[in-house]
């Protein structure tokens, strides 16, 4: 006999670990809850969880397998997060048929060709950049051997370096290389796998991530490792570390520019991860019709922040900002708006003194661009 009142807990813990990994959640808290309600039943009670809510979810394509995102791997080192960054070099333009990635602290160029995220459930073989998912579907597809992949993973608590090798499809036994990227110690792992690609792992206890790599030529891997950047601020402006909500100079009559040059998305999530707090997971540059089409969105928003979702509909469970979104003009300011969709309460973009309404249009063109799945409250207008 099981308490009901602890499975309960239990099943709202599960869910909110897999919503805060943003991992594949449909349906799987109550697939594994039995192989770990004992392991859970002493934790506190999840922060929140929705109740009753209609929740509309966005499915990308590509998945990592949900049980080991959740369970990850031992303990695994500390992160180590450095008082005083060295100076680094300032971000140069990608070789030409290259462009910029960037996640967790960490970019890397890869060929300009490549696509995102297809990777994990339905992957094709086409090369890619696997970095933060968010919602998806469940299901399993081996990967390709012929799959030239770089991805950005979490390495620290939930992740431990085997955990990272194992993902990296690299025996954890292989010598490493201790190397310095950007005046940061990192460690390289470097091999060759019996598919005949060519892998290599590159883990920075700064960031508490790891760059993995694998493509068919030796040529291509090392070229990919050997462009890698620890960065406070990546190439589409936006900070590692999630900023403070400040009030903001403005200089446009409209709550934003109406006619930006280009609007950096900076996506954090609305709950830290780990024990590394507002970290940035991903980064995408909306420029031309798409950063207009954003503002004049913007710019149509009622007043004031949206209502709180109520109280017999979901337990409240405040996060920050899911994103900020860097709005550039002509003349090259920049404009911070702090952007909160995913909770059920504190909802609305804010410039730091005023506040507009969020809605589900607005919030499908700031996660377009991140190809990323997401999901919001039931009640978000439309």
């Amino acid at each position: 006999m099981t308490d009901p009142d602890t499975d309960d807990r239990t099943e709202a813990l599960l869910r909110e670990t897999l919503r805060r990994h943003e991992q594949p959640a449909d349906g799987a808290a109550g697939r594994l809850l039995p192989a770990v309600r004992a392991g859970l039943s002493e934790r506190r009670p999840a922060r929140g969880a929705w109740i009753a809510v209609a929740a509309a979810v966005v499915i990308a394509a590509g998945a990592v397998p949900a049980a080991f995102a959740l369970l990850g791997g031992d303990a695994g080192e500390p992160i180590r997060v450095g008082a005083t960054p060295p100076v680094r070099a300032p971000i140069d333009a990608p070789p030409e048929g290259w462009r910029w990635e960037s996640s967790l602290g960490l970019m890397a160029t890869v060929p300009e060709a490549w696509t995102i995220n297809d990777y994990g459930c339905n992957q094709t073989a086409v090369p890619t950049v696997a970095r933060l998912f968010g919602a998806q579907e469940l299901c399993y597809t081996p990967e390709p051997a012929n799959k030239e992949v770089v991805a950005f993973h979490w390495w620290g608590t939930t992740f431990s370096s085997d955990a990272v090798f194992n993902q990296a499809l690299i025996d954890p036994a292989t010598p490493q290389e201790s190397i310095v990227v950007d005046g940061y110690e990192a460690v390289r792992v470097s091999t060759q796998l019996a598919d005949g690609r060519h892998a290599a792992v590159v883990l920075v206890p700064d960031r508490g991530a790891a760059l993995i790599v694998r493509t068919l030529t030796r040529e291509t891997t090392d070229t990919i490792v050997d462009s890698l950047r620890i960065v406070d601020v990546d190439n589409v402006g936006c900070p590692t570390t999630r900023p403070e909500v400040t009030a903001q100079n403005r200089t446009a009559a409209t709550f934003v520019d109406p006619e930006p040059a280009s609007i950096g998305v900076c996506y954090y999530g609305s709950h830290d991860i780990e024990d590394v707090p507002g970290r940035l997971l991903v980064s995408a540059q909306l420029a031309g019709d798409a950063a207009t089409d954003l503002a004049a969105l913007i710019n149509a928003a009622p007043a004031g922040g949206n209502p709180d979702t109520p109280a017999d509909q979901c337990i409240p469970s405040p996060g920050e900002p899911d994103a900020v979104l860097q709005v550039v003009s002509a003349d090259g300011t920049v404009a911070r708006i702090w952007v909160s969709f995913s909770e059920c309460v504190d909802r609305g973009l804010s410039d730091g003194t005023d506040t507009v309404q969020v809605n589900r249009r607005i919030v499908a063109a700031i996660m377009a661009p991140l190809h990323i799945g997401y999901g919001f409250s039931g009640d978000l207008p439309a």
